[in-house]
């Protein structure tokens, strides 16, 4: 009797640690949102033709009281859907910076990325590179300080 105990413990063992690595090793789009209040919304334009001034995406800033964290989406814009290199940094102003870094090939977004920022002031960049040339890149001034 003890034998089969074990060995439904094994398998649940094993379940839960193919499950934890299919949770964890999966793109920034598999990898869900950000927690906290959204504070912020940035629209992202693009610089160069075809998408010169453009709306191509929108950088969204969250604060759950610790940490602030940035996703990157291109919902509503021309290349929603489309794989494109993006990334999006976010950076606390503290001594040495903190930051986080997402980048790759996402079809709608890229992050979450997080940084611990109570009491500082946090920034962010983001790209868009399609085509081997830069769609869009933007960035914010040094803001929600706090």
């Amino acid at each position: 009797m003890i034998r089969p105990k074990r060995i439904i413990q094994a398998s649940l063992t094993a379940a839960a640690v193919v499950g934890a690595t299919l949770t964890f090793s999966g793109t920034a789009e598999a990898a869900g949102s950000c927690s906290g209040s959204l504070i912020d919304t940035y629209n992202v334009t693009g610089d160069n033709s075809p998408y010169a001034g453009q709306y191509v995406g929108q950088v969204r800033l969250y604060w759950d009281g610790t940490y602030n964290c940035a996703i990157f989406t291109k919902s509503g814009g021309p290349l929603y859907g489309l794989n494109t290199s993006m990334s999006i940094k976010l950076m606390a102003g503290t001594s040495p910076e903190r930051s986080d870094i997402d980048n790759g090939t996402y079809a709608y977004y890229a992050g979450p990325v997080k940084v611990a920022a109570a009491g500082k002031c946090v920034r962010w960049e983001g790209s868009i590179i399609y085509n081997d040339r830069t769609v869009a890149y933007d960035s914010s001034s040094w803001d929600h300080c706090g």
